[in-house]
């Protein structure tokens, strides 16, 4: 008979400078090998990786824009997220966006993306954590309305490199906000 591992219980703990983490209260004092960003929505996913041990970054935007239905789209997100993650070792931790919820379909599919997020992190076994919107922007430019330009701007300085979109700029400042927070 196989032996299921225990695996730590989530908790809801407000951990430093609002972000919220969803697992245990100590992952604000770990080390990471790998920092994942993930920006998630139905026309473009932004997705960032990055290394904090030699400071490089790999990054892009994934679009679902063609998917109609939302069982196919979640289904669609995890097939893709877990090819884009699954051959990654290493402590990890996975960072992604808190949008506003306003209700609607936007809020539908926001919400159950970062459903599907939390789900693949606990079978990875990696630490997983959201930041609020006003938070990532205020954290990465100093201005919490910042614009979808500032994000860019400021995202392609982080990098070293252009971005493609505000997309994968905002998946870049969730892996640097998360890695300057934790102390990476």
């Amino acid at each position: 008979m196989k032996t299921i591992p225990k695996r730590r219980a989530p908790s809801a703990v407000r951990g430093k400078e609002g972000i919220y983490t969803r697992h245990s209260p100590d992952l604000l004092l770990s080390s990471y090998d790998l920092i994942v960003g993930l920006d998630q929505s139905k026309s473009g996913t932004g997705w960032a990786i990055y290394r904090p041990s030699d400071g490089t970054w790999t990054s892009g935007v994934k679009s679902f824009k063609s998917i109609r239905h939302y069982p196919e789209l979640f289904s669609a997100f995890v097939v893709w997220l877990t090819g884009r993650l699954k051959d990654l070792e290493g402590n990890i931790l996975i960072v992604f966006e808190e949008a506003h919820h306003q209700g609607g379909a936007a809020t539908l599919i926001g919400v159950g993306l970062a459903a599907m997020i939390l789900g693949l992190s606990y079978e990875m076994d990696a630490d997983c954590i959201s930041i609020h919107t006003g938070t990532l922007k205020k954290a990465a430019t100093g201005n919490g309305a910042a614009g979808k330009a500032d994000m860019v701007d400021r995202a392609s300085e982080i990098a070293g490199r252009p971005v493609l979109d505000d997309n994968e700029a905002d998946a870049i400042c969730l892996a640097w906000v998360a890695g300057g927070q934790i102390g990476n």
